[in-house]
């Protein structure tokens, strides 16, 4: 009866002893992982032709060609006209899906992405910040302006809809000498809706997403260094905040922008 005892008491100490080892141990994996931050590591983006640089997620794929869908051309800039001869540069699409075209759940796709875009065509130079009548994507919402690092950007509202399908976002615009660099940070989707399913998505999981470009956004540089200023011409270019023009000997011919 004794040696039955003492067997019990053992089993039941030893069942105490790894009980609490497994709790000391789920502690201190919880206390480890609570202590380890959860860090984005990102990639730079840099076009020295232009002057423009801006990190993105390393988990993103960048792409030197724009998707087109629906409401949205793969053209270097949202509602660009026929007569533009712009360039696409980069877009960083921070967050794709797509169903082939069939509905399988909400939505049936979905792109959020920053596009990077450049013309150094006269016309669209000139019509760089005013340009309006976009191929019905104007929102009828005046343009305002925005600093991004020291640079004051021209922010014009695009977006179309129908079909159940829709473009909508900003276009950031600026004047960097002779070149018109636009940004813009675009969602494109299918607003469709069939039978409700377990996969479906949020519309504010979806519009977290698209939110989250502006913090690539906010990483945009523009160098403006060697850029032509000043001269005796009408409206005649300047130089940032952090530049200022620094003129040749003939001061009509204008100069150049030099930092601070």
């Amino acid at each position: 009866m004794k040696k039955t005892l003492g067997i019990g008491v053992a089993l039941l100490t030893l069942l105490i002893v790894l009980l609490v080892g497994k709790w000391a141990m789920v502690a201190r994996d919880t206390s480890q992982n609570e202590m380890v931050p959860l860090v984005a590591t990102t990639t730079l983006y840099s076009n020295s032709e232009y002057g423009i640089s801006f990190s993105y997620p390393t988990s993103v794929t960048a792409e030197t060609e724009f998707k087109k869908f629906y409401h949205l051309s793969s053209d270097w800039r949202v509602g660009s006209m026929e007569h533009m001869h712009g360039t696409p540069l980069v877009a960083i699409p921070l967050y794709r899906l797509d169903n082939g075209g069939v509905y399988v759940s909400y939505p049936m796709y979905y792109d959020a992405e920053l596009r990077v875009g450049v013309s150094t065509d006269t016309q669209d130079v000139i019509g760089c910040l005013t340009d309006s009548a976009e191929n019905n994507f104007e929102m009828g919402i005046t343009p305002t302006t925005t600093m991004i690092n020291g640079v004051m950007w021209t922010k014009v509202p695009v977006g179309s809809g129908g079909m159940m399908q829709y473009v909508y976002g900003n276009s950031y615009r600026v004047l960097r000498g002779a070149s018109c660099i636009t940004i813009e940070t675009l969602k494109a989707g299918s607003n469709y809706r069939d039978t409700p399913t377990l996969e479906d998505i949020s519309d504010a999981d979806l519009e977290s997403h698209y939110s989250s470009l502006d913090a690539i956004l906010g990483t945009v540089h523009v160098d403006f260094a060697g850029v032509h200023c000043g001269g005796n011409i009408r409206n005649a270019p300047t130089c940032p905040s952090d530049y200022h023009c620094q003129l040749k000997p003939a001061a009509d011919l204008g100069g150049s922008c030099v930092p601070n």
